[in-house]
């Protein structure tokens, strides 16, 4: 009687499949990797468009407060040389007399700083007013590196005798931050605000609605 021989196995399946185990594993670490860069992308980005909009929300309060009906907070301003607390924190009510015009310009390298508050030209004083929005906070789920600041600047201002108008010219920087301080955004805006005065509200302001 014959015997059959045995054909000698050389481990081709095995090699085979090892090599399709670290094939399968570098994809999946490449997965993962991927997966954990677009979630930092994705927080990034959030984190982005928080502190764009902590810095909108300061600076429309800005435009808003200059643009008051009666144009009495559109003046020509006084020095600042301090910072200012216009929401109090204890109570997230807004003060808008705490507000004033500046008539000092910021330095301009200290706009673009992420860690705040900014410094006037003149002295150096850090200036600034910290004014947080209805849903802006630095305690509490989710909070932000620092409430919002803005800051309003007479730039110039003319006088039309024509029609009894004043018209003054202001810069207003505002920042705003995400979650930590290393997320911040800065607007900035040229807000335009015009008096039109009569001879019932300013007889010495007025000067002719005819003529010279």
């Amino acid at each position: 009687m014959k015997s059959r021989s045995v054909p000698h196995q050389r481990g081709m399946a095995l090699i085979a499949g090892l090599l399709l185990l670290l094939v399968v594993t570098i994809l999946g670490i490449g997965m993962f990797r991927s997966f954990g860069m677009q979630a930092r992308i994705a927080g990034n980005t959030r984190e982005k468009q928080r502190a764009l909009h902590a810095a909108n929300d300061a600076q429309a309060y800005a435009e808003w407060w200059v643009s008051q009906p009666g144009g009495g907070n559109a003046t020509l301003g006084s020095t600042c040389d301090k910072t200012v607390q216009v929401t109090n924190p204890a109570t997230h009510i807004t003060d808008p007399t705490l507000v004033q015009v500046c008539s000092n310009q910021l330095t301009a390298s200290t706009v673009t700083l992420t860690n705040g508050p900014w410094t006037e030209a003149a002295k150096g004083n850090a200036v600034g007013f910290f004014y947080a929005p209805t849903g802006i906070s630095i305690s509490g789920s989710d909070p932000y590196a620092q409430v919002p600041m803005f800051y309003i600047a007479f730039l110039n201002g003319t006088y039309d005798k024509q029609s009894g108008t004043q018209i003054n010219n202001y810069r207003i920087e505002a920042s705003g931050y995400g979650g930590t301080t290393n997320t911040v955004a800065v607007v900035e805006s040229t807000y335009q605000a015009q008096v039109t005065y009569t001879t019932q509200s300013s007889s010495s302001k007025f000067y002719s609605l005819t003529g010279p």
